[in-house]
């Protein structure tokens, strides 16, 4: 599509801006410079205006624009004289040794969704990146991939390949886990009742005397209950709860850590299509998706390990329950010349 002609108004603004232009960069006024062509090539777009804004990124050591803006250059100045296209040619090869060229290998090749970063900024994993010398950080992002963070050294007036392994998430596998049945609490059996001589009766106090007690359970004396040897082997309730309490806390934790992980998930996804839709700031959606991916895969092995933890727990609590003593308190009673009195015992 042909461009509109600027007005008369226009093309003299956009003279002024490149006269003032000129002006500061004869002074060495070079950011001042590239901001008055900038103005004057929106004005009025010329390809002598953009040699001009190279010159000035070339100045102000800026190498990878002032190549760029060079090569639009000699796109559409098809109709400059044969010399200066040579001496534009050759100041591109001289700038070149200021820059570094690198090319992504990223394998798969056919991974979905390929987003990448250098220092933070988005570039085209498709395109040649052109960097300045020195170290800096690249990150590659994909769908159903690990994010992957290196160092790339780069060196002026060199081309490489940096090759990106994607490595792909697999799904968590099912802990298996098997849970026995705990078995029916060990029953004691019965004593047999324990009949207890009754003393004389007293002529002055006669009274009715209880000679067995009222449950066949321990023994009982009138300085207190006897357990059988055996209930010393056994834990006591408070062991089981606690074991049990602990499993339900992980348990919690591991569905609070998954719910998360759906959610983060599913912020991943939402900004996954922002960007294939063209919705948005493209930046900020590769960094709110690059978070949110970041964080469903933590939440997501967060889950994994209260699960493994939740298995192990309830395996725990099924054990002690099996180690428990849960009787019930026993009441016996015991006659003495006074009356009777009754003596409960029990674990708890």
């Amino acid at each position: 599509m042909a461009q509109t002609r600027p007005d008369a108004a226009t093309r003299t603004r956009a003279r002024e801006n490149f006269q003032s232009g000129v002006a500061a960069y004869q002074r060495g006024d070079y950011q001042v410079a590239l901001e008055a062509f900038s103005t004057a090539y929106r004005l009025a777009p010329h390809p002598m205006v953009r040699a001009n804004i190279a010159n000035c990124y070339a100045q102000l050591h800026r190498p990878i624009e002032a190549v760029e803006w060079f090569e639009h250059f000699l796109a559409e100045a098809t109709g400059a004289p044969e010399t200066q296209r040579a001496e534009v040619t050759a100041h591109i090869r001289e700038l070149r040794q200021q820059i570094a060229e690198v090319r992504l290998v990223i394998e798969p090749s056919d991974a979905p969704e390929v987003l990448a970063t250098v220092d933070g900024h988005p570039v085209s994993p498709a395109e040649l990146l052109r960097l300045e010398p020195g170290r800096h950080a690249l990150v590659v992002r994909a769908d159903g991939f690990r994010t992957e963070r290196m160092d790339v050294d780069a060196t002026g007036g060199s081309t490489r390949d940096v090759r990106v392994q994607l490595r792909s998430i697999a799904p968590a596998a099912p802990v298996a886990a098997a849970v026995a049945e705990p078995p029916p609490p060990q029953r004691a059996e019965p004593r047999q009742p324990v009949h207890v001589a009754a003393p004389p009766p007293s002529e002055a106090t006669p009274q009715s005397v209880v000679t067995e007690p009222l449950a066949p359970m321990n023994v009982a004396t009138p300085n207190g209950p006897v357990e059988p040897p055996s209930a010393t082997n056994r834990l006591r309730p408070t062991v089981f709860y606690v074991a049990a309490g602990a499993t339900g806390a992980l348990a919690v934790g591991w569905i609070a850590c998954g719910v998360a992980a759906l959610v983060n998930n599913g912020a991943f996804e939402t900004a996954r299509r922002n960007i294939a839709n063209g919705q948005g700031d493209l930046a900020q959606q590769q960094s709110q998706g690059g978070a949110a991916a970041d964080a469903a895969r933590g939440f997501a092995l967060a889950s994994d390990v209260f699960l493994v933890a939740t298995l192990a727990g309830a395996a725990a609590s099924a054990y002690v329950y099996t180690r428990t003593d849960f009787r019930a308190p026993s009441v016996t009673a015991v006659a003495d010349q006074q009356g009777f009195q009754l003596f409960v015992s029990g674990r708890f």
